[in-house]
């Protein structure tokens, strides 16, 4: 199993356990995250309770000092009433005028002891609540000294274990004795200062926590009601509260019963203030959180694998339309280089022959030549068709060396400056005995505004001409060829020009027209004589779109063929300037000038030492790239004034052998000019050899005119 079918079976699956995990993961973060908050939330509410139930205690705990207060005071003039009583009884000899019990209830006392001797069990009491003498023993003997002094007293207020203050007083019978009252009330019944959740927490926002307050064995307030009086032992929170010490912090309490409380605990004086709640009130918000994400995520992972699911049926589609779309394409790329192929096996037969047909030729006139040795006339003529065809000869391999680069994208022109209406009327000039030898009328016509141009002017030769000449070839009889150039329009820097080809030809089939542009396409390849290589609209289609314009036809068989091709130029604002150094150049010849020239093939050699030396020039032969760096090496400085440098040779190749000679120490070695003969004109062939150093360029076959216009022109620039 590949790695695409692993993942077309397994990948909504993974993807699937990577939002599972992803979500767990998040899901836990999430869940402690929201557990800690709603912890601190806790917290923060308990401890403001507290504070608040605290804050209710010092108050309470200022009135019940001060109600205490009275109280024991009241106790004590009491005993000290029934010491008068006493005493008076004890100076008459009679009996008290009221019995204990009855000044308990006149003086709404709960019970009066009276101990004749401190330190003895027996006693005249009566007490209402039923409490035993000996309950108070230890008080007794704690302040038994109070006998001896009449003014001195002794008061307290008690907490007892069942739920009662005891506010008692003991004083001095008068007579080495005791006398103690007391009052006992319920803690909850207190006159005046009743401790209860009303008077606690009265305008405070109570939650669900359970709020208790003690005074250390009972619970004195809370928030649930039956708790008041009940003693500390029966609450476990508290009791494992007090064992956890829950003092400033939150803690968790497990109960035997398995519920879980989170508490807090603080104490302010007497009082011990309990706050807690249980689990599921304390983590309810993080629990809603929590279940909300966990169900906006689950339906994120629903609408992710809906759109994962549509992706890749998206995508299965699309492939499914792709393989069909590339098995179609498939089968049309066969039979198109079926059809190529076919073209191509046709291309060379039609090479073979069009290569052998001038060949043929060129052996035929110099045999004719030398037969007719004397006779002048036939020699001119022998020669000028030799010129033809291998004119002819060079057209073809031009053609195929422009397709390959134009299949590149590569430029095949080179920029200069050019008169538009001189290039048209050449153009004209050129196809108009073509057309008269095929009987075939030629017009032309011409709309132009901006005449001086710069750019590929050789290019647009070659477009027009294929064009009309296939409008000449591919005519009838008397047929006619209209052609047309107008500037359409024009801004700051371009001039727009569309030409126009009308014929009354042959015309071409809609099924051709799709592939007229493609290389080698001929609809009737013996429809003449001399045949076609088939890459001529080919190399007009390429050349057209790479200069930025555009080329349309409109054709029906037998009806003939328009073509309209719309081309932009650069304006030529230097044409005055340039056209007037061309003027100088050509009326210079090469008196006084010494050129080494460079060349490893003999035939070519003796063609342009020919060309110079008829121009006046004297040359120095160099037959590679080291023997021109030697001879220049051994001159004298100035002696050369031009090196024409071949590109390709052996030993030293034209390009090293510039770069040798600039980098050498004289004075003319880096101004001295070298123009390079090649046979590759393009481009990037041209900035090559610029880049090495070289000033200009001449292209092979050579042309004597262009060449002694060529060094002429630099020679004046040096």
């Amino acid at each position: 199993m590949n790695k695409s079918e692993f993942k077309e079976k397994y990948g909504m699956a993974l993807i699937l356990i990577i939002f599972v995990c992803a979500g767990l993961a998040f899901f836990f973060i999430l869940h402690n995250v929201f557990a800690a908050q709603d912890r601190n939330r806790t917290y923060y509410e308990m401890e403001k309770v507290i504070d608040y139930v605290k804050n209710q205690c010092i108050r309470y705990d200022d009135v019940s000092s001060e109600s205490q207060t009275k109280s024991l005071i009241s106790i004590v003039d009491k005993a000290r009433t029934i010491r008068r009583e006493l005493l008076k009884t004890d100076a008459d000899g009679g009996e008290l005028s009221l019995s204990l019990k009855e000044y308990v209830d006149e003086e709404r006392l709960t019970g009066i002891i009276v101990k004749r001797d401190p330190n003895s069990v027996d006693a005249e009491f009566y007490v209402s609540d039923g409490k035993p003498v000996s309950f108070w023993d230890e008080m007794i003997k704690k302040f038994a000294n109070v006998a001896d002094y009449s003014e001195k007293s002794y008061s307290q207020r008690i907490v007892g274990d069942d739920g009662y203050y005891y506010d008692y007083a003991i004083i001095s019978d008068g007579n080495n004795g005791i006398v103690l009252c007391y009052l006992s009330q319920l803690i909850s019944a207190a006159d005046g200062t009743s401790l209860n959740l009303s008077t606690l927490l009265d305008g405070f926002n109570i939650s669900d926590m359970t709020i208790i307050v003690t005074n250390g064995a009972h619970v004195i307030a809370s928030n649930v009601t039956g708790y008041e009086n009940k003693p500390i032992s029966d609450f476990e929170a508290i009791k494992k509260m007090n064992e956890a010490g829950s003092y400033d912090k939150l803690t968790k309490i497990s109960l035997k019963d398995s519920s879980v409380y989170y508490g807090c605990e603080d104490v302010i004086d007497s009082f011990f203030i309990y706050t807690y709640l249980g689990r599921g009130d304390v983590f309810k918000e993080g629990n809603l959180k929590t279940a909300y994400f966990f169900v906006t995520y689950a339906l994120f992972c629903i609408c992710v694998l809906i759109i994962l699911a549509f992706i890749k049926d998206s995508r299965k589609k699309q492939r499914e339309k792709s393989e069909k779309e590339y098995r179609e394409r498939l089968d049309r790329l066969a039979t198109e280089a079926i059809r190529a192929n076919q073209s191509k096996n046709d291309f060379l037969r039609r090479m073979s022959h069009d290569i052998r047909t001038p060949i043929n030729g060129i052996q035929g006139m110099v045999r004719i030549g030398e037969y007719y040795a004397d006779d002048p006339e036939k020699q001119k003529e022998c020669r000028k068709k030799i010129l033809e065809a291998s004119g002819y000869l060079l057209e073809l391999v031009n053609d195929v060396l422009d397709m390959s680069k134009l299949d590149e994208n590569l430029v095949i022109w080179k920029e200069e400056h050019f008169d538009m209406n001189s290039v048209m009327n050449e153009i004209v000039s050129m196809l108009s005995f073509q057309a008269s030898e095929h009987s075939v009328t030629l017009t032309y016509e011409s709309e132009i505004i901006h005449s001086s141009l710069y750019g590929g002017a050789g290019t647009l030769k070659r477009i027009c001409a294929n064009i009309i000449g296939n409008a000449i070839k591919y005519n009838k009889p008397n047929g006619n060829v209209d052609c047309s150039i107008k500037e359409t329009r024009s801004d700051d820097r371009k001039a727009y020009f569309t030409i126009v080809c009308a014929d009354t030809g042959i015309g071409m089939s809609e099924e051709f027209q799709k592939i007229m542009y493609e290389p080698f396409a001929q609809e009737n390849p013996d429809f003449n004589s001399n045949g076609s290589t088939g890459l001529g609209l080919a190399i007009v289609k390429k050349a057209i779109d790479l200069m930025g314009g555009d080329i349309s036809v409109q054709s029906k068989t037998g009806e003939g063929t328009t073509f309209t091709i719309n081309l932009p130029f650069t304006i030529d604002c230097d044409d005055r300037k340039e056209t007037a150094a061309r003027n100088v150049v050509s009326t210079k010849k090469l008196d006084k000038t010494t050129v080494l020239l460079v060349e490893d093939n003999d035939l070519n050699y003796e063609i342009a030492k020919f060309i110079l030396e008829t121009n006046g020039a004297k040359v120095l032969k160099a037959s590679d790239g080291k023997q021109a760096l030697d001879i220049f090496s051994e001159s004298e400085e100035g002696e050369i004034s031009v090196i024409l440098m071949d590109v390709m040779m052996p030993v030293m190749d034209g390009i090293s052998a510039t770069a040798t000679i600039r980098s050498l120490d004289r004075s003319d070695a880096s101004v001295v000019p070298i123009i390079a003969m090649t046979a590759n004109t393009y481009t990037d062939d041209i900035e090559r050899v610029l880049a090495a150093g070289m000033n200009a360029f001449v292209e092979k076959p050579v042309d004597a005119e262009k060449l002694v216009d060529i060094i002429v022109k630099t020679l004046q620039k040096r």
